[in-house]
C-alpha cells in the first residue's frame, strides 16, 4: 500500500431511535447509548479507525444530534474533521453523495455506519487496506459479512469470486428475505450479509450518481 494514501472516513450517525426503545429514542438513537462497557457504539466506531490509515473522521448526522456527536467524541479525545447536518434523514445514497461532493475528486472515502459491533479492529482495518487498490481503480467496494446463521434482519449480497483476487463481483442484492429464503442463502458459498460499509473514490461516486440519480424532482 502507498503509505502516502490516507482514507477519509464519513460516519453515518442518523437513525430514528426506534430500534432499542425505550433505551433509544429520536433524540437519543442507539449509537449513542452505552450498551456494552463504558463506550457507546459511536465512540467504538471512532476508536476502531486506525490513525495510520485514516484522517480525522467526518460525521453525517441529524441536526438534533450534533451536540452528542461533539460531546462523545470529546470524551474519548477524538478530533472530528467536519460534521454535516441533515434536517431530515435521506438514507445512505444521499449521505454517500454528500461525502463525495464534499471531498476532493481523488480522495478515498470510507462510508460506514456508527452502530456496528465489530470486535476485532485489526482485521477490520486490514480488510480496508486490502481494498484500497480496487477503489483507486474506480470500483465501489462493499464489505460483506459471512453469515453464521440464517437471519431475516439483514440484507444479503449474492456474489461470485473474481479470479486471482481476494474480492467478489456482486451479482444481486437481496433485501431482508423471509426465513425460508434466508436458510437457502445461508447455505450458499458466495452469499454475504450487507454490512453497509463502502470504500470508493469521490470521483467514482459522483460519476455513478450522475448516471443513476434522477435529475428532476
Amino acid at each position: 500500500m502507498n503509505k502516502k494514501i490516507k482514507i477519509h472516513p464519513f460516519i453515518l450517525s442518523g437513525g430514528s431511535g426506534r430500534r432499542l426503545w425505550p433505551l433509544s429514542r429520536s433524540l437519543y438513537p442507539k449509537q449513542f447509548v452505552q450498551l456494552q462497557g463504558s463506550l457507546s457504539y459511536f465512540q467504538k466506531t471512532l476508536k476502531r479507525l486506525d490513525k495510520k490509515i485514516f484522517t480525522n473522521p467526518n460525521i453525517i448526522c441529524n441536526i438534533n444530534h450534533r451536540f452528542m456527536v461533539k460531546d462523545q467524541s470529546s470524551v474519548i479525545k477524538q478530533r472530528i474533521s467536519k460534521i454535516y447536518l441533515e434536517p431530515i434523514g435521506k438514507n445512505t445514497t444521499a449521505a454517500a453523495i454528500t461525502s463525495a461532493v464534499a471531498s476532493n475528486e481523488n480522495d478515498l472515502i470510507l462510508l460506514l455506519p456508527s452502530d456496528h459491533l465489530i470486535e476485532n479492529s485489526k482485521i477490520f482495518n486490514e480488510c480496508i487496506k486490502t481494498s484500497i487498490q480496487p477503489a483507486l481503480d474506480g470500483k465501489i467496494v462493499l464489505f460483506g459479512v459471512k453469515p453464521n446463521k440464517p437471519d431475516t434482519n439483514f440484507g444479503y449480497i449474492s456474489a461470485e469470486k473474481i479470479r486471482n483476487s481476494k474480492h467478489f463481483k456482486i451479482n444481486k442484492f437481496i433485501e431482508k428475505p423471509n426465513l425460508k429464503k434466508s436458510k437457502e442463502l445461508y447455505k450458499a458459498n458466495s452469499t454475504f450479509w450487507n454490512s453497509g460499509i463502502f470504500l470508493f473514490k469521490a470521483s467514482t461516486l459522483v460519476d455513478e450518481s450522475k448516471k443513476y440519480c434522477l435529475k428532476n424532482y
